[in-house]
C-alpha cells in the first residue's frame, strides 16, 4: 500500500471541513492550507495515521501544541468514511453527517476552524423517514410515537414494554467493568432486541457516531451505560 504525507499544518490557518477536501495525486491528503514556515528543529516529531475526522482533528491539536505533525493518508482523499456525494442532480452523505455541539472542545474547534458561518442547524420540524420493506417509515419523534408507529413489528414493541420489569442484568457485573467493552448495539440488542437495534438505533447513531456494532457503549452512552453498574 503506497502511502504520502503532508506536514507543516499552520495551526493559525482556517482548515476546510474534510468533507470538502479532496487531492489531485494519488494518495496524499490535504489538510487545506499549508504553511512554508519550517518547523524549528527542536520540535517533537509525531505521525498521525489516518486522514479521518478524528485524525484530521488530533493532527490539528498537535500541531497547535507546537509538535510538527506528519498526517499519513493511504487514499486519495482525506476524510475517512465521510464524504458527500453529486450525482444525477442529487446530494447526499455518507457516513456520518450530523454532530453535537455539547462539548466545549467541539465548539472550540469549530470556530478555530473558521467553519461557523458553515455550520447548519438541524430544523426541527423536518420528518425523517427510514426504508422498511422497500417502504419510506417515518421515524417516531418520541418514545409514546414509536410504540404507535409501523416501524416497529408487534413483537418488538411488546419486548419494549415489558424490558423495564425484565431488565435482563445477565453478566451485568462483567459488562459493567470499565475494560469489558460491550458496543452500543450489543447493548440495546440485549435489552430490546435486534429489530430495535436495527431500525432504530442504528439511524440515530450511524447519523452522529458511527456503526454501532464497533462503538463501545461504555463511552459513547456512559449515563445510560452506568444503569447497570
Amino acid at each position: 500500500m503506497v502511502i504520502q504525507s503532508i506536514t507543516h499544518l499552520s495551526p493559525n490557518l482556517a482548515l476546510p471541513s474534510p468533507l470538502s477536501v479532496s487531492t489531485k495525486n494519488y494518495p496524499v491528503a490535504v489538510m487545506g492550507n499549508i504553511s512554508e514556515r519550517e518547523e524549528p528543529t527542536s520540535a517533537k516529531r509525531v505521525a498521525v495515521v489516518g486522514a479521518g475526522v478524528s485524525g484530521l482533528a488530533a493532527a490539528y491539536k498537535l500541531k497547535s501544541h507546537g509538535l510538527s505533525v506528519t498526517l499519513f493518508e493511504a487514499d486519495s482523499r482525506a476524510g475517512g468514511k465521510l464524504k458527500t456525494v453529486k450525482k444525477d442532480g442529487f446530494i447526499w452523505d455518507e457516513g456520518a453527517n450530523t454532530m453535537t455541539e455539547s462539548e466545549a472542545e467541539v465548539s472550540s474547534l469549530i470556530d478555530d476552524l473558521g467553519l461557523r458561518e458553515k455550520q447548519q442547524l438541524p430544523i426541527s420540524q423536518n420528518k425523517r423517514y427510514i426504508a422498511r420493506d422497500g417502504l419510506p417509515v417515518l421515524l417516531p419523534s418520541n418514545p409514546a410515537a414509536l410504540l404507535t408507529s409501523n416501524i416497529l413489528s408487534a413483537k418488538s414493541k411488546l419486548q419494549i414494554m415489558l424490558e423495564p420489569f425484565l431488565w435482563r442484568k445477565h453478566n451485568a457485573t462483567e459488562l459493567s467493568d470499565e475494560h469489558v467493552q460491550e458496543s452500543v448495539g450489543e447493548f440495546f440488542e440485549r435489552h430490546f432486541g435486534k429489530e430495535f437495534v436495527d431500525y432504530v438505533i442504528d439511524p440515530f447513531v450511524a447519523g452522529t457516531c458511527g456503526d454501532p456494532q464497533s462503538l463501545s457503549m461504555h463511552h459513547t452512552f456512559p449515563e445510560v451505560w452506568n444503569i447497570e453498574k
